[in-house]
């Protein structure tokens, strides 16, 4: 489990496919001490460590992951990184599992003051997971959402998300991974079994 609270960035220094699925090479950040079968959020995205070097580590990406998430579609040069949380840990942003339930799309960006509102679009049949000042995890960051329509939402950035992750580097038009609320997730499962 994680918290979308991102540690670091670092540097996606290789890629190599394999029969599906697609082998990474990733910068390992300097004072973390990681092992195989650890557990690392990679932008949003719960990858398992498979091998650790002294300067980078690899994690293996599956045909579902590929298809959920950016990438399939473009390799990022820079990705958010957040190690698994532990039990005695501090809870600073909202429980995010890893498993991205889509892609989402740059759709617009404005400044308001040193702070960036970001308008995400995503496929409309999640719109019923999406509530104002709720939480939604974007590239693995933990975000509030100020405005919402249909097929889109708005999170403001403040400085320190802009400067810390990669969101803030990001263009119009440029893919997220998305995954909402777990919470609001299990309540729709439930208020549909009802309904059956």
């Amino acid at each position: 489990m994680f918290t979308g609270i991102i540690e670091s960035t670092a540097r996606i220094k290789g890629a190599e496919s394999r029969t599906g699925s697609l082998l990474l090479a990733v910068e390992k950040p300097k004072a973390w001490k990681l092992r195989a079968g650890d557990s690392v959020s990679t932008d949003g995205v719960c990858l398992t460590v498979r091998q650790v070097g002294s300067k980078e580590y690899t994690t293996e990406l599956m045909p579902e992951t590929l298809t959920k998430t950016c990438f399939g579609k473009v390799l990022p040069r820079m990705v958010n990184l957040e190690r698994a949380m532990k039990a005695n840990d501090r809870f600073d942003g909202h429980i995010i599992l890893g498993h991205v339930d889509t892609l989402g799309k740059l759709a617009g960006i404005r400044s308001n003051g040193r702070s960036k509102i970001i308008k995400m679009s995503f496929p409309k049949q999640f719109q019923t997971l999406v509530a104002k000042k709720g939480s939604v995890a974007v590239d693995g960051i933990s975000l509030t959402i100020t405005n919402v329509g249909p097929g889109w939402f708005e999170v403001s950035l403040v400085d320190y998300t802009i400067t810390h992750t990669t969101l803030g580097k990001k263009i119009k038009g440029d893919f997220v991974n998305l995954e909402f609320d777990i919470i609001a997730k299990y309540l729709k499962n439930l208020i549909n079994a009802k309904h059956k």
